[in-house]
């Protein structure tokens, strides 16, 4: 295992996440003890509404050393123009290691084909558009394995996403 993964996966053990094995993906929880009370703009906390956010920080890479949690991404969002009020301004986290290439509903053959593309990330919303989850990997019949900051949920069926946003790794 090479350095940087040691560090990863060690920081992510300490953190109380999960590293996904195929593409290096965290699973830390928007209730995480170190950042659950910590609030966006709009005065609502990380736990309560930072689902968009912890997915993103869960997609994003360790880079120059920098190893993000939500805790972490939100301070960076705070002060780099990453909300509006307590929603996620996707394109904020573009100079940390991935692009934002933009959200729309995915046909079910493309969304397979990012889930298990290492080099991209899908965000997908769901619980009727009240909730977001990083998507890691196609499961078969139409049913996708996630990391879901807020519920103790592994899968998703295609059907139960309605739309996704989609990052591109630098």
């Amino acid at each position: 295992m090479n350095k940087s993964l040691c560090v990863i996966f060690i920081a992510c053990i300490l953190l109380g996440a999960v590293v996904d094995a195929k593409c290096q993906r965290k699973s830390a929880s928007q209730c995480g003890a170190e950042w659950k009370s910590d609030t966006l703009p709009c005065g609502k906390t990380v736990c309560a509404v930072g689902c968009a956010m912890s997915s993103v920080a869960n997609a994003l890479p360790a880079k120059n050393g920098k190893d993000w949690t939500p805790g972490s991404l939100n301070t960076y969002l705070k002060s780099h123009k990453g909300y509006e009020g307590c929603l996620l301004v996707w394109e904020a986290v573009n100079p940390l290691g991935m692009t934002y290439k933009g959200q729309s509903k995915q046909s079910l053959n493309n969304l397979i084909k990012i889930a298990e593309d290492c080099n991209q990330a899908a965000i997908a919303n769901v619980r009727n558009g009240g909730h977001w989850v990083l998507i890691t990997g196609y499961a078969g019949n139409s049913t996708f394995y996630v990391n879901d900051p807020g519920y103790n949920t592994q899968t998703y069926t295609y059907s139960q996403m309605l739309r996704e946003s989609v990052y591109r790794y630098n």
